[in-house]
Formats: structure tokens, C-alpha cells, sequence
């Protein structure tokens, strides 16, 4: 199996990918919901340090249903999410962790995409 780097909740999803699932969204509660409103919108809109996949150098497509973003080490997440982001993400259930993945199916400049 690969390694990579990701910040995940115990059951695997994603931060970018918590919004839209509704019983996550309760658990999470009002400040959780802001605060990943908050990535998300920083996401789309700082294309030099958080480059959605498609315009991320080296990906430069749309992510597919079945893939996961990632990062191919610890300190590329850091640099992606800041020492107090991490501390707030690990208080509503999200953690930086290494974990494997059947594939790496990109590699851009910012993130990797992988299948688990």
C-alpha cells in the first residue's frame, strides 16, 4: 500500500467533502459548518496555496467520485492548513494523519489525488 497525508474525520470523509453530508453536518454544529464554509470558500478563491485539483499544476482536471485529496507528506498539509486551523479542525473530529491508499492517481504542486 502508499501513504499519503490527509485530514479526515474517524469515518474517513474529508473536510471539503463534510459540508454536503447532512448527519455530519449536525454533528459538527454551527461552528464547525462555518468554519469549513470558510476553507471551502478560501479553497476556491487562493488558486496559489489552495488550488482546487483543476488548477493545481501537475492535476489540472476536476477530482472523480471515487478519488480523495491528499498530500504526499506532513509538511505539505501544514503548509496548507496552519498550526490553529489543524487545532480547530481536530476540535469538531478532523485530523492531519498519514494514511494508505491503493493509488496516487495525480500529483500536483499543492495536493495529491488517490484512491483508497
Amino acid at each position: 500500500m502508499i501513504k499519503i497525508w490527509r485530514l479526515e474525520n474517524k469515518a474517513g470523509i474529508g473536510c471539503y467533502r463534510a459540508l454536503s453530508i447532512e448527519g455530519l453536518k449536525k454533528e459538527i454544529g454551527e461552528f464547525g459548518i462555518l468554519f469549513l464554509t470558510m476553507l471551502l470558500y478560501r479553497h476556491d478563491k487562493t488558486y496559489e496555496e489552495h488550488p482546487t485539483p483543476s488548477c493545481d499544476f501537475g492535476i489540472e482536471r476536476d477530482i472523480y467520485p471515487e478519488e480523495i485529496c491528499g498530500f504526499l507528506n506532513k509538511e505539505q498539509g501544514e503548509k496548507w492548513f496552519n498550526k490553529n486551523e489543524l487545532e480547530d479542525l481536530e476540535k469538531i473530529g478532523f485530523k492531519l494523519k498519514e494514511i494508505e491508499v491503493k493509488k496516487i492517481t495525480a500529483i500536483g504542486r499543492n495536493q495529491v489525488l488517490a484512491i483508497k
